[in-house]
């Protein structure tokens, strides 16, 4: 399988590299180009035992820049078992399902206990070496965790760390829960990186490699920004079209409005018309009424000065009253400042009233009001001088009667005083009696004290009477005295307790009579204050309908020019209507023009849309015939990997097993070379016994068996004496006869027999080697 080196190299050639997480470690091929490359740190991760062994020693010989994480990832920590396959490179934690579709001769070789480590462990732990300035390279060369890999790392904060990634990932789901090479694709340009290169000469797992796009990840924030406006001018368009329709709504509404409007305003003109010559009469209905009006008021101020003059002469009478009288003027003064300021709050507010008048119907109903107001107050000024008149009869009357309660208040005086006076002597009385009882409650107390001590002597005496028998007639007569004193000491008590209740009694009776003394003298100086304020209130009243009567007159006046101001107004009105309604209408014009203008530009983009659509259906089409073409070109791809692939095992099944013939063939060889020797030292021996007996190769082709012994048994004198100097010849000529070519050391190996020599006696020496091969051999 292809390694990952010259990625390596080329992402170290860009940018230095600083930790490198490699998850499916294998036999770390890449390890010496990611240390060659200046790595800082290189953390290998692998759960195959199997595997483990080769990675402990790069780890122990730089244990400050290889670490090496004998785990497994999973969702959870502990300990699983690890489904070991004969293609090392698919193994892991899950047993191979949809893989057998694609490999069929898969299968598990070994399931070892190993140890899984979670993402969150396994993210706590990196986190620290993830912070160092440096490009971070992950290779990620484990299909089967991929995904749970990179969404851990994503969700820890830790994927965004690495510049750079490396992985191995299956085009399909070929393991349970997880997708398609371009689905976790799509997912890493989401969050940001974006591929450099793919390898897809395997169709089943893809090669790929990622870069982090900080560029391309502003991009994408300008883009949704861009998506965001564009959502936002669709919005501000429709509702464009929305306040269009409305303002078209509005337009129409408006023309019903201005056409109503100048019903209303002739109507009103009528009625302006009509009211104006209605205010006319009324003026000179007014002014009659005035002129009747400023009569009646001279006969009244006449009637009024002469009333006042009776009521110089009442004070002249009241002399002896004037402090009295100059307090109620001053009360009158307060009180026609008072009215003065109601008077003038009332003109506020009436004129708020006028203002808040909004057109010609309300003036009018204010007209006929104000002089309903002017009839109905002219009743009133008659009413009040009729009560004027009555009032200041009745002002002789209470002139009268003041004079009366100031007798009865002088008697009242003298009454009080000799009620004071007799209230002193009560209170002495009473401090006299409070002596009294103060004394008697003295001796109370020392009776009370000296009968508790005759009692205590009592019961002394009972006790000692009880605790000794002798003397007791003696102690029952002090005891009868004791009881009888007692007895006396009790009634004086009784007498002293009722003469502090009679007392005390007096006391309450003399109190009660001071309270009620008190109270109507209270109540007498309560109705001289209640007649003073009734006279104080009357004056009070006289002053508040001159003033009303001054007032009424005023409230006409404004009442005219009220409505001179509001028809003024009205007219105004009308004429502001007019204007605005004009203005409206060239504002709806201007809105149908821009309307216009916006409607031409929806439909350019309308046909700008459709001819994009068109050509995105033609791509699209196009499209799928690509995809179709490619999906074909890999399934064929994929069938001729699988068959390469296991084309590969059978043909590392035939290399084991030629390598194993090799062995035995090499073993063969060695024992014929053995052979060879022992068969050429057979011949020597032979052309030896040839040549030194001839007549003994005779004998022995009559009599095999005893020539085949005849042989052996000079081999072995001969043997036993190898100086013997008859022999010599003999065994320089074997030497040169026997010596075997290469052919016949071929023949040797082929048929197990010895080379034939030339001439006649080749048959029977080629006979003969067979069985002295055997002899020679059984030892």
């Amino acid at each position: 399988m292809q390694d990952w080196t010259q990625d390596i190299a080329a992402s170290a050639a860009e940018n230095r590299l600083g930790t490198v997480l490699h998850i499916g470690a294998g036999e770390a091929t890449e390890l010496p180009a990611c240390l060659e490359a200046g790595a800082d740190r290189v953390l290998l991760v692998e759960p195959d035992p199997q595997q483990i062994g080769a990675l402990r020693g790069p780890a122990a010989r730089d244990p400050e820049r290889v670490v090496l994480i004998e785990a497994a990832l999973a969702a959870t920590t502990g300990r699983v078992p690890f489904q070991r396959l004969n293609l090392a490179a698919l193994s892991g934690l899950e047993l191979p399902g949809a893989l057998r579709e694609i490999f069929p001769g898969l299968r598990v070789t070994a399931t070892p206990e190993v140890d899984t480590l979670s993402l969150a462990d396994l993210a706590a732990r990196i986190a620290p070496d993830l912070e160092g300035e440096g490009g971070h390279l992950l290779l990620l060369d484990a299909p089967q965790v991929a995904e749970l890999a990179l969404h851990g790392l994503a969700e820890a904060g830790l994927l965004m760390r690495f510049d750079q990634l490396l992985l191995r990932v299956s085009d399909g789901p070929v393991w349970a829960g997880g997708g398609s090479a371009e689905t976790l694709l799509e997912w890493l340009r989401g969050q940001g990186f974006a591929v450099v290169s793919q390898d897809r000469a395997d169709p089943d797992f893809a090669r790929v490699v990622l870069r982090l796009d900080r560029a391309a990840m502003a991009t994408r924030k300008l883009s949704g920004e861009n998506a965001e406006l564009r959502r936002a001018r669709d919005a501000a368009q429709a509702e464009i079209a929305a306040l269009q329709a409305s303002v078209e709504a509005e337009t129409e509404a408006h023309e019903k409005h201005r056409a109503a409007l100048e019903a209303e305003l002739s109507e009103l003109r009528g009625a302006r018309d009509a009211a104006q010559a209605e205010i006319v009469a009324l003026q000179a209905s007014v002014e009659a009424e005035t002129e009747a009006h400023e009569t009646r008021r001279a006969a009244l101020e006449t009637e009024l000065s002469e009333q006042r003059e009776e009521v110089g002469r009442l004070s002249v009478d009241l002399a002896d009253r004037d402090a009295r009288i100059a307090t109620l003027e001053a009360d009158r003064s307060e009180r026609g400042q008072e009215a003065e300021r109601l008077a003038a709050e009332l003109a506020e507010r009436d004129a708020q009233a006028t203002r808040l008048t909004g057109d010609l119907e309300t003036a009018q109903a204010r007209v006929a009001t104000l002089e309903a107001e002017l009839s109905g107050r002219q009743d009133e000024v008659d009413r009040l001088t009729v009560s004027l008149s009555e009032r200041e009869a009745r002002v002789d009357g209470l002139s009268t009667d003041l004079e009366a309660a100031e007798t009865r208040a002088a008697g009242f005086e003298t009454e009080r005083d000799d009620l004071a006076a007799r209230l002193e002597t009560a209170e002495a009385v009473t401090a006299a009696r409070n002596e009294r009882i103060g004394e008697l409650e003295h001796q109370l107390g020392q009776a009370r004290q000296a009968q508790a001590e005759t009692a205590a002597r009592i019961e002394t005496l009972e006790a000692a009477l009880a605790e000794a028998g002798t003397g007791r007639s003696a102690a029952e007569a002090e005891i009868e005295t004791l009881k009888t004193r007692a007895g006396a000491r009790e009634e004086w008590i009784a007498e002293l307790d009722h003469g502090l209740t009679a007392a005390r009694q007096a006391e309450q009776a003399a109190r009660g009579e001071l309270v009620e003394k008190a109270r109507e003298l209270t109540e007498l100086q309560a109705r001289r204050d209640e007649e003073a304020r009734l006279t104080t209130q009357r004056m009070a009243r006289i002053e508040e309908l001159r003033d009303k009567l001054q007032a009424a007159r005023g409230e006409t006046q404004e009442a005219r020019d009220a409505l001179q101001r509001r028809t003024t107004e009205a007219e105004a009105a009308a004429d502001r209507a007019a204007q605005e309604s004009r203005a409206q209408a060239d504002r709806v014009a201007a809105l149908e023009t821009a309307l216009a203008e916006l409607r031409a530009a929806h439909e350019g983009t309308q046909a700008e849309i459709a001819a994009l659509r068109a050509q995105a259906e033609v791509a699209g089409s196009r499209a799928d015939g690509a995809d179709a073409r490619l999906a074909e070109a890999r399934r064929d791809l994929s069938l001729a990997l699988r068959a390469q692939a296991l084309g590969r095992s059978d043909l590392e099944d035939l290399q084991g097993r030629h390598m194993q013939l090799r062995a035995e063939n090499a073993e063969m060889q060695a024992l014929l070379e053995k052979l060879t020797t022992r068969l050429g030292e057979a011949a020597a021996f032979l052309d030896r016994v040839e040549s030194e007996a001839p007549g003994v190769l005779a004998a022995q082709e009559a009599e095999p068996a005893r020539a085949m012994e005849a042989p052996e048994t000079e081999a072995e004198t001969e043997a036993e004496t190898p100086e013997s100097p008859p022999a010599e010849p003999a065994r320089r000529r074997a030497g040169r006869k026997s010596a075997p070519g290469p052919a016949a050391k071929a023949a040797a190996r082929a048929g197990g027999k010895a080379p034939a020599k030339p001439g006649g006696k080749s048959g029977t020496k080629a006979a003969a080697k067979p069985g002295a091969r055997k002899k020679k051999a059984e030892p």
